[in-house]
């Protein structure tokens, strides 16, 4: 699904990922992933440059996302002061999927996480 980098465009990715989830019956997954697809969204939304893209697999065993953007700056994961409204987005997706990266190329970037099934 190709997005703008807007924030109108977090709700849709979410939708997008639940509704091919659930078409695939893998509803269970569905949770984590629209989380961790918001964050990630948010994340380009507010730093990046679109369009951005965002791609899901599956397997017999494993759910992928990734989300592409034109930013060739890689995000850092950063602890975020109890005051602050933001920073705590790759800590979660750290916390949640069972394996993340950011993996550069020639475009930009691209984000991505696996949740096993």
């Amino acid at each position: 699904m190709e997005l703008t980098a807007e924030a109108s465009s977090v709700p849709a990715g979410r939708s997008f990922v639940v509704d091919n989830l659930t078409a695939w019956d893998c509803a269970s997954a569905a949770d984590d992933a629209r989380l961790l697809v918001s964050e990630i969204l948010t994340n380009a939304v507010q730093h990046a440059e679109g369009p951005l893209v965002l791609h899901l697999r599956r397997t017999t065993t494993e759910l992928a996302i990734e989300i592409s953007d034109l930013s060739p700056h890689l995000p850092q994961p950063r602890l975020a002061a109890q005051d602050d409204e933001s920073g705590r987005g790759l800590i979660l997706v750290d916390a949640v999927a069972d394996s993340w990266g950011v993996r550069p190329d020639e475009r930009g970037k691209t984000t991505w996480f696996t949740l096993r099934l």
